[in-house]
């Protein structure tokens, strides 16, 4: 064991008896790394005074089931749990305003955790492949929710955003694939890139009008999502944005929007219809791929581009309307539209 200046700064297995290790008088700070890879740590209690967690403080403690954490810590560093595999359960002091990146990532063994209101943002990878957590309050004052936050969380079934979130981060609720339903608030601008990829569970969810961009791959593998309302302030529709949502039937375009990405709505299998608004210029390679229900399509005219094989494997795709152009499809001659254009005209 070592101690500087109130900084508890390295702990080893021989200092650790039954699975518990009692704190020496005077530590103040527990220093980066000081429990990593101590696997015959059990349980342990912080005493007060105590106002710090470094970084990866108790990272690779994979034995360890439970820490109770005194009210005077107001921050945990990156990667302060990592990999803390038997940690059921943990409490947060009410001091506490931010949770590191990585804090409690591949905790696999976490099924619920309690964040103070204190808390204002959520890091990077915070609670990855948290694959027993099935439910989690985010306090009020949460205004950002970091890249990979609850990325992996199999068994989270729902959860409610506070009203101060303002960003979704990338891959954010990545296969989260129990969440059924997740509300967003009014002043949420963005959904990063994959913010709910292969949220295969995920059966509706209410876009806010504040929101200006879908990223790339929003919502691919979205398999169970029946419909979607895009907000008035969205301008482009992310490549694979909603990629593989096989259940997708309808889906309203706003008139703001002016690009629809590569593979946007590639495999929506069951999408019978799709109203382009006047406005948009480009549809991306393989857009409409594999849409076999749709039946017919609308091109206004602002449109200056279409990517190849937008709309191959449209096998039902009777009539596509370009303009003051009608464009009537035999059957013979549907796979037309794997040509350079996506369709003649």
């Amino acid at each position: 064991m070592k101690v500087e200046n109130g900084v508890l700064l390295e702990v080893t297995n021989e200092d650790i008896i039954d699975g518990r290790f009692n704190f020496p008088e005077g530590v103040t700070s527990i220093g980066d790394n000081a429990f990593s890879g101590c696997d015959r740590l059990i349980q342990i209690e912080i005493p007060e005074g105590v106002t710090s967690i470094g970084n990866e403080a108790f990272a690779y403690c994979d034995r360890l089931t439970q820490i109770e954490i005194p009210e005077g810590v107001t921050s945990i560093g990156d990667c302060a749990f990592y990999w803390c595999t038997s940690l059921t359960q943990i409490e947060l002091p009410e001091g506490v305003t931010s949770i590191g990146d990585n804090a409690f990532n591949a905790c696999g063994s976490l099924t619920r955790i309690e964040l103070p209101e204190g808390v204002t943002s959520i890091g990077d990878n915070a609670f990855n492949a948290c694959g027993s957590l099935t439910q989690i309050e985010l306090p009020e004052g949460v205004i950002r929710i970091g890249n990979d936050a609850f990325r992996s969380c199999s068994r989270l079934s729902q959860i409610k955003l506070p009203e101060g979130v303002t960003s979704i981060g990338d891959r954010a609720f990545y296969s989260c694939s129990n969440l059924t339903q997740i509300e967003l608030p009014e002043g949420v601008t963005s959904i990063g890139n994959g913010a709910f990829y292969n949220c295969s569970s995920l059966t509706q969810i209410e876009i806010p009008e504040g929101v200006a961009s879908i990223g790339d791959s929003a919502f691919s593998g979205c398999s169970s999502l029946t419909q979607i309302e895009i907000p008035k302030g969205v301008t482009s529709i992310g490549d694979r944005a909603f990629w593989a949502c096989s259940s997708l039937t309808q889906i309203e375009l706003p008139e703001g929007v002016t690009s629809i990405g590569d593979n946007a709505f590639w495999g929506c299998s069951s999408l019978t219809q799709i109203e382009l608004p006047e406005g948009v210029t480009s549809i991306g390679d393989n857009a409409f791929s594999g849409c076999d229900r749709l039946t017919q399509i609308e091109i206004p005219n602002s449109v200056t581009s279409i990517g190849d094989s937008a709309f191959y494997c449209c096998h039902n795709l009777k009539q596509i309307k370009y303009g003051n152009r009608v464009l009537e499809l035999p059957n013979n001659v549907q796979n037309i539209l794997l040509n350079k254009y996506g369709l003649i005209v």
